[in-house]
Order: C-alpha cells, then sequence, then structure tokens
C-alpha cells in the first residue's frame, strides 16, 4: 500500500521580553510550540510505543518561576503519555541525579 502523506507543522514564537537594548549584546529567551497537524479524516495511526527523557535544570538560575514552569511543562508531557510508554527523569545542578 503506498501512501502519501503531507505534513506541515505550526510553531509559534513567543518572547518572554519585548524590547533589546541597542548597541549592546542581547540574550533573548523565546518558547518554541510546535504542534502537529490533525490526522487526516478516516486515518487511523498506529503510534509506537515512546521512550522519552526529561531533564530538567534545578541549578539557582531556574529558582522560582523558572522552574515552577518546568515542572508544568513535564508534568504536561507524561500526562500524555500512553501505558506502552516510557519516561525517565533527570535532574540537575552542581550534581546529576536520575529518577
Amino acid at each position: 500500500m503506498n501512501a502519501h502523506i503531507s505534513l506541515s507543522t505550526v510553531t509559534l514564537l513567543s518572547a518572554r521580553r519585548v524590547g533589546l537594548r541597542t548597541g549592546q549584546d542581547n540574550t533573548v529567551d523565546v518558547l518554541v510550540r510546535v504542534q502537529a497537524p490533525d490526522a487526516p479524516v478516516g486515518h487511523t495511526a498506529v503510534r509506537p510505543p515512546q521512550a522519552i527523557a526529561l531533564v530538567i535544570d534545578r541549578s539557582g538560575s531556574m529558582e522560582g518561576r523558572p522552574l515552577a514552569e518546568a515542572r508544568r511543562c513535564a508534568e504536561y508531557v507524561v500526562g500524555k503519555l500512553r501505558p506502552t510508554d516510557a519516561v525517565s527523569l533527570v535532574q540537575f545542578d552542581n550534581r546529576i541525579q536520575r529518577l
């Protein structure tokens, strides 16, 4: 059976800061969200089991809101997994810990 599936993605970039200073080096943190297109109507794809590793930075620079956001994102990913999927979690700061 030959099948042609056209894939396109939706990518959303959101800057966490609005302005940049002129005449200076600037760093911009950007949230990237990539979403796969919906499956064609009547198409039932079988997704193979996934093995995912989540790596969380727990260093001092991640204290507060950044760490809370990383945790929220990790919980979201884990919530989307199926019973046949596997996940591992690695945390790091001044040492590495695999949970």
